[in-house]
C-alpha cells in the first residue's frame, strides 16, 4: 500500500479505492488493464492513447500544479474549479530567473483564458474506466 502522505503520492486521495495506477513513460511500465477502474498517469497523447488501446473512457482528468510529483494543487480539468486555479494560484515560480517573462506572459494568458491550463501543464492523471 502507497504511503499517501508522501508529497508525491498525495494526489492518489482523489482516486476511488481499488483503482489501479499506471504510470506510462517509466522503465517498468505496466500495459494499461481492461475491464478495470485505472488511473493513468502521463502525458496528455500518452494517456488518450493508452486508455484508448485498453478500451477504457476517459472519466475524469486531472492536472496538477506545478506537478504530479509535487502538486501544490490538483485539478479537474473542465471544470469551476479550472478557473479558479488559474486566477487564483497560479504564479511564476521565484526561482524563475532568466525566462521570467516568457512565464509570466503564460500565467497572463492562462489567467485570461482558463482552458489554456489544459494545454500547458506535461502531465495528466486520467480516470478511466471500462467502455
Amino acid at each position: 500500500m502507497p504511503d499517501w502522505s508522501a508529497p508525491g503520492e498525495r494526489w492518489r486521495l482523489l482516486l476511488p479505492p481499488g483503482t489501479v495506477v499506471v504510470r506510462l513513460g517509466t522503465p517498468d511500465q505496466p500495459p494499461v488493464p481492461g475491464g478495470k477502474q485505472v488511473a493513468v498517469l502521463g502525458g496528455r497523447r500518452q494517456v488518450r492513447t493508452a486508455l484508448r488501446a485498453a478500451g477504457l473512457r476517459a472519466e475524469v482528468e486531472y492536472v496538477a500544479l506545478p506537478s504530479f510529483a509535487d502538486p501544490v494543487l490538483v485539478v479537474p480539468l473542465r471544470s469551476p474549479l479550472t478557473a479558479w486555479a488559474a486566477r487564483g494560484v497560479l504564479t511564476v515560480p521565484p526561482d524563475v530567473t532568466w525566462p521570467h517573462p516568457v512565464y509570466s506572459l503564460a500565467v497572463s494568458a492562462v489567467r485570461r483564458l482558463p482552458w489554456l491550463l489544459g494545454l500547458l501543464t506535461r502531465q495528466r492523471l486520467v480516470l478511466g474506466r471500462p467502455s
